[in-house]
């Protein structure tokens, strides 16, 4: 950020960041011994990012409570809006459901995306509690992937996650919602 704030300032250019989350979350999913040290290398890098634009665009009011911003800097909250219509009006998809959970069994949905922060560790300890057949789909995609199937495997529930990638469009995504027992988040 610093060098494109040069960049920029060398061309007569305004520079806005967007932080969709904060950078210290990252290191949620690593161990205690990693998580400490990681935390505090992460929290250096965000302060020293965050003095690089004239104003930074944040997600929600929490995520701006999260960061530790330099005096006068600039910080506007535009909410990542959910068209409330697409989704109420979304009906569960028989054949969806027959395709996820073919047991009937129940269906536990996690959809966005597959990092780290989002604690996506958590899913495979959570479906092995659940015990029986209960299947966890998986739509999105990300770097958390490969850490989260091999949980997975050594929990013995690979068999019941199913990796759908990214799900385009917002109807394909709510039906999807509708069509799960269970949300989560």
């Amino acid at each position: 950020p610093r060098s494109v704030a040069r960049w920029a300032a060398e061309r007569g250019v305004g520079v806005a960041m967007l932080c969709h989350s904060d950078l210290s979350l990252g290191a949620a999913g690593l161990p205690t011994a990693l998580r400490r040290p990681a935390v505090a290398t992460l929290a250096i890098a965000q302060r020293r990012a965050l003095r690089a634009p004239a104003a930074i665009l944040v997600a929600s009011e929490t995520s701006r409570a999260r960061f530790d911003t330099p005096e006068g800097l600039r910080v506007v909250t535009s909410a990542l809006g959910v068209d409330l219509s697409v989704f109420a009006a979304a009906a569960a998809d028989p054949a969806l459901r027959a395709r996820l959970a073919p047991s009937g069994a129940p269906l536990l949905l996690y959809a966005g995306r597959v990092s780290s922060e989002k604690r996506v560790d958590l899913l495979p300890p959570s479906l092995a509690a659940l015990g029986g057949d209960a299947v966890l789909a998986v739509a999105g995609t990300g770097a958390a992937i490969g850490s989260l199937m091999r949980s997975a495997r050594r929990l013995g529930v690979d068999d019941r996650v199913v990796l759908l990638g990214h799900v385009a469009g917002r109807a394909g995504l709510a039906t999807l919602m509708a069509t799960a027992d269970c949300f989560i988040h």
